[in-house]
């Protein structure tokens, strides 16, 4: 296999590239800052310095392999215009598939997400849950799915991956959660009885690089997840007896955070930067993300090996081993 990952540098990304060397595949990532996957990988890929938007680069970064991985996307909590989130992961998405149309590529794997799925009303869901998005992020996402699904139609071999929370080592997001909660400044939104369902991040690569396995039909969807979902209050929990500390009982209604999420949300995106409340973290307490992995197991082989206790332990392990917590 000689394999192309784009977002390469970011948190699934990099666990991916690590996992498709230890499988002996020559890999090419395409970076726009080549030093942060020069200290990430040394010299065991070859760079391309180059960006989903150009569409130029992109020539350069497909030739001679015979597999995509497209993991490069604007994130839920990037202070960002929402055209600009359209922009990185609807157009980016056309741009790259365009590149692959005159190519003799095997398998193209578009990295979406879950939550083009939105809020689940009867978990779990699964692939043919409609679609459902409702913040900007699950709306740029679904529309990048959508045109890869379209070029799967129109006869490029795309398979899209959808992960669910993903969590692990490297993982910025989750870090904050764990930094909250060991400062005991974080209260629970809601009841915190809504579900979330984790996944381990080498688990994650584990479904990734078993989409280019096998004889699978263009445009086939795999939710890819773990084997347990929870609550977020059992989560949090969780993650509070590992850190040691006990959360306060109080509970806050969801009707009080909104108001303040949207605006510093916004406000977020106006200024630059990431603000402590938006819509797509009151989220977390709000929806139901529960899945079913079914097809996946039996398709594609897929076997999360990494339960919660044990993925927990040791992205806790790497935040206190690296300086973090």
């Amino acid at each position: 296999m000689k394999a192309l990952v784009t977002g390469g540098t970011g948190f699934i990304g990099s666990h991916l590239i690590s996992y498709l060397l230890n499988k002996k595949a020559k890999v090419k990532i395409l970076v726009r800052n080549p030093d942060k996957a020069q200290k990430l990988f040394g010299k065991k890929i070859q760079l391309i310095q180059g960006d989903i938007l150009d569409p130029p680069s992109l020539r350069e970064a497909i030739n001679g392999v015979n597999v995509v991985f497209h993991l490069a996307a604007a994130l839920g909590a990037t202070p960002i215009s929402n055209k600009e989130f359209f922009k990185v992961n609807a157009q980016g998405t056309e741009n790259i598939l365009k590149a692959c149309r005159k190519t003799d590529i095997s398998r193209f794997v578009y990295c979406s997400t879950v939550a083009v799925s939105g809020d689940i009303k009867n978990p779990p869901a699964n692939e043919k849950a409609p679609y459902n998005p409702d913040e900007i992020y699950e709306k740029s996402k679904c529309k990048g799915e959508e045109i890869a699904l379209k070029y799967a139609k129109d006869g490029l071999p795309v398979v899209v991956a959808r992960p669910t929370w993903v969590y692990g080592p490297r993982d910025t997001r989750t870090l904050k959660l764990f930094r909250a909660i060991r400062r005991r400044r974080f209260l629970i939104a809601g009841k915190g009885n809504n579900l979330q369902h984790p996944v381990y991040v080498k688990d994650v690569a584990q479904g990734l690089y078993l989409c280019v396995q096998g004889d699978i039909s263009k445009g086939e969807v795999f939710i890819l997840g773990g084997n347990e979902f929870i609550t977020v209050g059992q989560l949090i929990n969780k993650i509070a007896s590992l850190l040691g500390v006990e959360l306060p009982s109080v509970k806050l209604p969801l009707w009080t955070l909104r108001p303040f999420g949207w605006v510093m949300g916004w406000s977020g995106k106006l200024l630059g930067f990431e603000p402590p409340m938006s819509p797509s973290k009151i989220a977390f307490f709000a929806k139901n993300r529960a899945y079913d992995i079914s097809k996946a197991k039996r398709e594609l082989g897929y076997r999360p090996k990494v339960n919660l206790e044990r993925g927990l332990r040791q992205t806790l392990g790497w935040y206190v081993q690296n300086g973090y917590l």
